[in-house]
């Protein structure tokens, strides 16, 4: 019985370790399995990388190569206006089934909320439309986002000048706008923004969106506005999205966007200056006095010495100089702010060299800018 009983206990033990033994060869052969997926995971993973790591080829054949007749801008535009337009009882048909919704817009806006409309198509004649049945006996403000030198500096100046009928001055936007928030807070007048284009290229930063959906805050200000940029919706946060209050109407017009794309270059235009020229000459007439004969300086100066292979502008401290010898400015924070209003128009590349020195520039050809000097000096 003894010997029964210690071949048994030594069964037990050569059945336990036997067990152990599998366990541990079991737990191995699982790690092993799992750490050569994880390297055939991972493999796979740096060749899918590898695979769209190089970037695609491309043909060199673009639009803007091909050596097509070019026309000036006038020919252009009149040969535009001479098309037909597709579908015009159709269209009509849309512009009359919004025209429709006027009462109800008018009557949102003056519940508090502000309307946006989007769709395929310009909405400038809706606007103009509504403008003209709803908004005649009102104060009210047309702005065209789409222009190419428009700042919201332009917008609170045309409220304070034109609607305000006040000619003071402001060193900031925000010291501007709490001025108009005094002036309409004892006023009980109703005041409408019409915007064209609030998606516009020079509308679309943070600091002009901000400033509007202040405007839109104030008691007694109401916004109309279009918009056709396909991401405009990320231009606005909750706290934006908060003050405008926007009611969204899909208007559709599919009317051609003939105002919109007037100052958009075009690969049918000869690349001459003439939009150039246009832009340049809305710009000046939106600038003071000494911030066009600071621009003069720094054109004539290019005009002289940009003609030489290494010209790269002309220097701060020089532009400085000669603006404190024509009594132009008394600072160069002053000369500073100046070129920021520039710069806000793209009038004003600045870019510094290896030494750190910055220099000025303006983004336009010679021939241009001595036809832009020789127009404006005939002129002025």
């Amino acid at each position: 019985m003894k010997i029964n009983l210690e071949l048994s206990e030594d069964e037990d033990s050569v059945d336990e370790s036997s067990e152990e033994e599998g366990s541990e060869d079991g737990f191995s052969l699982t790690s092993k399995i799992q750490s050569g997926e994880d390297i055939n995971t991972a493999a796979s993973a740096e060749n899918y990388f590898d695979l769209h790591a190089h970037t695609p080829v491309t043909s060199d054949r673009t639009l803007a190569s091909l050596e097509g007749p070019r026309l000036d801008v006038d020919t252009v535009r009149s040969v535009l206006v001479k098309l037909s337009p597709h579908h015009p009882k159709h269209c009509q048909a849309l512009l009359d089934r919004h025209a429709k919704l006027f009462n109800k817009w008018m009557l949102h806006m003056c519940s508090g909320f502000n309307i946006l409309l989007h769709g395929l198509g310009s909405k400038r004649n809706l606007l103009e439309q509504f403008r003209e049945t709803h908004l005649a006996k009102f104060s009210h403000l047309v702005v065209n986002g789409y222009f190419p030198s428009l700042t919201v500096k332009h917008i609170l100046n045309s409220i304070s000048e034109d609607l305000l009928e006040s000619s003071k001055g402001f060193t900031n936007p925000q010291a501007h706008l709490e001025f108009i928030k005094e002036e309409y807070r004892n006023r009980d007048e109703e005041v409408f923004l019409v915007i064209h284009n609030i998606d516009g290229v020079l509308l679309r930063s943070d600091k002009c969106q901000a400033i509007l959906s202040l405007l839109a805050e104030i008691e007694g200000f109401h916004i109309i506005a279009s918009l056709d940029h396909i991401n405009a919706g990320f231009m606005w946060d909750q706290t934006k999205l908060f003050r405008f209050r926007w009611l969204w109407y899909e208007t559709p017009t599919f009317a051609p966007y003939e105002a919109e794309n007037s100052y958009e270059n075009s690969l049918l235009v000869q690349q001459s200056g003439g939009l150039a020229l246009s832009s340049l000459a809305h710009v000046m007439r939106s600038l003071t006095p000494n911030a066009r004969q600071i621009f003069l300086v720094l054109a004539e100066y290019q005009l002289e010495n940009g003609d030489s292979g290494n010209y790269i502008g002309m220097s701060f401290q020089a532009l400085y100089h000669k603006c404190r010898e024509a009594f132009l400015v008394n600072s160069d924070l002053t000369l500073q702010a100046q070129l920021v209003e520039f710069k806000d128009h793209n009038l004003l590349k600045a870019k510094k060299n290896f030494e750190g020195i910055e220099h000025l520039t303006i983004p336009i050809d010679q021939a241009t800018l001595k036809e832009f000097l020789h127009d404006y000096k005939s002129n002025s």
